[in-house]
């Protein structure tokens, strides 16, 4: 029979478990990112200033910050419980 969890146990369990979908999430995007970035970069030169190079700045910017504000929510989260 397992031991039955106190109030702060558990809480710290749903505590971890969300750090734990964030870092998830984090990696899916932070791969998302990485893919977009390297076509981004090997787009030829005379593509830079198009709608879709601007789309590809776009959409790598929204991820960087997507990622960084996941990072920040994780380092938040980090607490112990009393």
């Amino acid at each position: 029979m397992a031991k039955k969890l106190t109030v702060t146990e558990e809480r710290q369990a749903l505590i971890d478990a969300a750090v734990a979908s964030l870092g998830e999430a984090k990696d899916k995007l932070q791969e998302l990112f990485d893919d977009l970035d390297e076509k981004r970069a090997n787009m030829e030169e005379n593509f830079s200033g198009t709608e879709r190079y601007e789309r590809f700045e776009a959409a790598c910017s929204g991820l960087e910050e997507a990622i960084g504000e996941i990072e920040t929510a994780q380092d938040t989260a980090q607490v112990e419980l009393p």
